[in-house]
């Protein structure tokens, strides 16, 4: 496997290490902050984390089986375009009819981010 340079920066320095776990296909997002998502509705939820990728790839957000599986919760698809170094954002979605709530305290995985070439 091709090995990809991706430098980032933590707007809280209190926040998470990004990691990529042996064998898993992309980058683990995790919230930073307690968010509750209502029955039948979507937030956005900021990771205050930001990314350089290499030059000639992208990112891109996909979500993660196990909350749609548990919870029926959704994260939309999104890019991390090149030259953007703003705070990540995803956006998830509460198709269930119970409230949840997202706790930074047990490292939540969020989404999953892939990294691609142009």
């Amino acid at each position: 496997p091709e090995t990809i340079l991706l430098k980032y920066q933590r707007f809280d320095p209190n926040s998470y290490t990004l990691t990529v776990s042996d064998g898993n296909a992309g980058i683990d997002l995790i919230a930073t902050t307690e968010e509750t998502l209502l029955p039948y509705s979507s937030k956005t939820i900021y990771t205050n984390i930001r990314v350089q990728l290499a030059r000639g790839y992208f990112g891109k957000i996909y979500g993660r089986s196990s909350l749609a599986h548990m919870y029926s919760i959704i994260a939309f698809c999104g890019v991390i375009d090149n030259s953007y170094r703003g705070n990540i954002f995803v956006i998830l979605f509460n198709m269930g009819n119970k409230k949840f709530t997202v706790k930074p305290v047990s490292c939540q995985k969020l989404t999953v981010v892939i990294v691609d070439s142009d």
